[in-house]
């Protein structure tokens, strides 16, 4: 139980880490890009949508890996599949992102990665959703700019 406690304290140290590095990176080089400005608020989203898929990924791969060191210490999945890295992966993308469909149970300490998971999920997906935010009333502005540029001209 110590070791799946202080394993999720180390995940969701990573995650947090993760998310916050990746906005930062794309904050600092997103405006040096020649492109567009609508063209630079896709590539943030794909940006932070890849940061949230490997940090499901992360998840879902520490799960897989507690499963397969001792499944009766550690836990498990019940479902219907099988316990195979896929199915780790798209357990964590439902925990994180608070689907949860309910054709995968954790079982045992498991559960509390799982928990923490869906917490962590919840909070970064929000902290993504205010930073798009930001990104996109950035160039709310600036394209209300230039069409008030471009009718005062005419």
């Amino acid at each position: 139980m110590i070791i799946v406690g202080v394993l999720t304290f180390l995940l969701v140290t990573a995650v947090v880490a993760l998310q916050v590095q990746a906005l930062l990176l794309i904050s600092d080089h997103l405006p040096r890009f020649p492109f567009r400005h609508l063209f630079k608020v896709s590539l943030g989203l794909i940006g932070v949508i890849v940061t949230h898929v490997v940090s499901i990924m992360v998840f879902g791969f520490a799960m897989y890996c507690l499963n397969h060191v001792n499944s009766e210490r550690f836990g498990h999945l019940e479902s219907t599949g099988g316990q195979e890295i896929h199915d780790f992966v798209y357990f964590s993308f439902t925990t994180y992102t608070t689907v949860g469909y309910g054709d995968y149970i954790p079982v045992g300490p498991i559960r509390i990665i799982s928990q923490i998971e869906a917490l962590v999920g919840l909070v970064l997906i929000a902290c993504s959703a205010s930073y798009i935010f930001i990104i996109m009333q950035d160039y709310w502005r600036t394209h209300t700019r230039r069409m008030r540029a471009a009718e005062s001209k005419d």
